[in-house]
C-alpha cells in the first residue's frame, strides 16, 4: 500500500498479520492470519505515532503506543 501523505495524516484500523511456515528461498506453504489492528498518525514529516492492539495469536491482549521519528532527512516538498 502506498500512502499519500498529502491526502491523509491518519490511518485507522490497519490490519496486523502474522505469517507462519515457509523457509527463506524455499518454496512452501505459508499461513497468514489477521492478529490485530493499528492506528497510525503522522504529526510531521519526521514524526509519527503507532497505536496497536493484538486480538489473537501469540501476542493476544497486548496493546501499546510507539512514538517513531525519521532518521534521515524528510522528503523534499513534504507538507504535513
Amino acid at each position: 500500500m502506498l500512502l499519500d501523505l498529502y491526502a491523509s495524516t491518519m490511518l485507522d484500523d490497519v490490519a496486523i498479520f502474522q505469517s507462519t511456515g515457509g523457509l527463506f528461498d524455499v518454496a512452501g506453504a505459508v499461513d497468514t492470519v489477521p492478529v490485530g489492528s493499528a492506528n497510525v498518525s503522522f504529526q510531521s514529516c519526521t514524526a509519527m505515532t503507532v497505536s496497536y492492539a493484538f486480538t489473537s495469536g501469540e501476542n493476544a491482549g497486548r496493546t501499546g503506543t510507539m512514538q517513531l521519528i525519521r532518521l534521515s532527512p524528510a522528503p523534499t516538498g513534504c507538507r504535513i
